[in-house]
């Protein structure tokens, strides 16, 4: 059993803070559950009309160089913009110096809601070596959401403690 809490902020302000459990299953399976919560809104309004919590359940599969993950959007929240019901489907084929993926989705994932493409990407990774017991994993992505015309850089890095 995995769980943790991470954060996309972005330079317009907007501010999201997500909180997830997820569990390997036999056979490269694992299932999830995250909460997305739109940090600007009161953590406490889980109502229909203007909640700020969009709860999502995963399934996943995963081998070598091989990810497949159908994530289910559970409720209706509309200050999260969560209709409940929004699916997501994503397969990553992993090479040697990078991944690249693709998405599908509808609800809050496209414009108009249908279900369309809406993530063609890249990524690759590396670590940065602070000491020998202590390494930094960062990760950039490039993606393009065929759906709104944008392309969106991202980069990030992790620090967990543990084993």
């Amino acid at each position: 059993l995995t769980g943790g809490v991470w954060g996309t902020f972005d330079f317009n302000g907007y501010r999201e803070a997500d909180i997830y459990l997820a569990m390997d299953l036999p056979g490269g399976f694992n299932i999830g559950l995250q909460d997305y919560w739109m940090a600007d809104l009161p953590f406490s309004d889980f109502t229909v009309e203007s909640g700020s919590h969009a709860f999502e359940a995963s399934l996943g599969y995963e081998s070598e160089h091989v990810n497949l993950n159908v994530n289910y959007v559970i409720n209706e929240a509309g200050g999260a913009g969560s209709s409940g019901g929004d699916l997501y489907i994503e397969s990553r084929l992993s090479f040697d110096y990078f991944t690249a993926f693709m998405g599908a989705g509808n609800g809050w994932h496209t414009d108009e809601g249908k279900f369309v493409v809406c993530s063609l990407g890249l990524e690759t990774g590396w670590n940065i070596e602070v000491s020998d017991s202590f390494v930094i994993p960062v990760i950039a992505q490039m993606c393009y959401n065929p759906d709104s015309g944008r392309m969106f850089f991202m980069a990030g890095f992790s620090v967990s403690t543990g084993r």
